[in-house]
């Protein structure tokens, strides 16, 4: 997948400034839970919900983390929670 010029760079110092606000080093892994309980965020595990789309089923699991829902003036994260197993 090809991203905007700029968007791995972008995306580092968002990272750098969230381990900040949580007390985290900057080698340190985020938490989730830590960083959307911080953030007001809701975090939902993907183990507790059944999805309808076929990308987020079976062999299509392992490949990826997490997924940004923005629904309204609300944000969610579908965490897979089963993704490092």
């Amino acid at each position: 997948m090809k991203f905007r010029h700029g968007f791995k760079a972008e995306a580092k110092r968002i990272a750098a400034r969230v381990r900040e606000k949580v007390g985290l080093t900057p080698i340190c892994p985020i938490d989730p839970v830590q960083v959307c309980a911080r953030f007001d965020i809701r975090l939902l595990k993907l183990s507790e919900v059944e999805p309808d789309s076929p990308f987020l089923h079976g062999e299509n699991r392992k490949f990826f983390s997490a997924v940004t829902v923005p629904r309204g003036g609300q944000t969610a994260i579908l965490h897979n929670d089963k993704h490092h197993e």
